[in-house]
């Protein structure tokens, strides 16, 4: 099982990785790295700091991480069945729990890559300036996770909707953005758990005040943070697992 899984995430990571799609999601990755040094230009060591927290939580963690995994995850399992392939795929003597985790590995390798790229460049860039190298390790780990939560929401959905990815880019656009300012509805933001975890790891005075910079009622902790990815991810995989069981797999939503 453990073979067959690594060669299905294997094809299915070089399929995410098309040409046309790496490029435009690296230029998005690559956009906040650009407007922390223009920002920073003649700015007070103060300021850079204020800087750097806002764009990596609006612009990293906020926009980032989560574009670039619902792009990578509502086609990993939802393209091939409507290309007609995942018929052929299920075919083999390979449980299906064992596809849908595999393809969720490709596409969270895919998004962390790209999204843990954007925040370490960020990073490095606060880093030289400000001597401050505390919060790479945090950012890169809070990336992770944060990419891991929307992998494991968006795989299943792309799986049984077409628009998935309309739907995601309404559910960080307009919902994440809402549940931030209200109280009790900041849980239910999946780039929130990655930066719960980056504010746990921070020992800087960065993110003291954890909730200006975003987080809302959402308690900051890798360990919480940790145990609600791994719950998100064994639910979307049990979930797709019995979807694929049950459903047409070539049909259409």
């Amino acid at each position: 099982a453990m073979t067959a899984a690594f060669a299905i995430s294997r094809v299915s990571l070089r399929q995410l990785v098309g040409r046309r799609r790496i490029i435009g999601l690296l230029l998005l990755a690559l956009v906040p790295v650009g407007i922390y040094v223009l920002a920073v230009q003649d700015s007070g060591a103060a300021n850079r700091v204020d800087i750097y927290a806002g764009i990596l939580t609006s612009l990293v963690f906020g926009i980032v991480a989560p574009v670039t995994a619902i792009s990578m995850s509502a086609t990993a399992l939802g393209g091939e069945r409507r290309d007609g392939t995942l018929s052929f795929l299920l075919l083999k003597p390979v449980p299906r729990w064992v596809v849908v985790a595999a393809k969720m590995l490709a596409a969270w390798l895919a998004a962390a890559a790209l999204a843990t790229t954007s925040g370490a460049l960020v990073t490095v860039a606060y880093a030289l300036a400000a001597d401050d190298w505390t919060t790479l390790v945090p950012t890169i780990v809070g990336l992770a996770l944060s990419t891991a939560a929307y992998v494991a929401v968006f795989v299943p959905l792309g799986y049984l909707v077409r628009r998935a990815v309309i739907i995601g880019l309404v559910y960080v656009f307009i919902w994440e953005s809402i549940a931030g300012g209200l109280e009790g509805l900041a849980p239910t933001s999946l780039w929130r758990i990655g930066f719960s975890a980056f504010a746990g790891m921070v020992r800087s005075r960065i993110l003291i005040d954890v909730e200006g910079f975003g987080l809302g009622s959402v308690s900051p902790g890798l360990g919480g943070a940790i145990v609600k990815v791994a719950i998100l991810v064994t639910l979307g995989v049990i979930v797709t697992a019995q979807l694929l069981s049950r459903r047409d797999v070539t049909g259409e939503t």
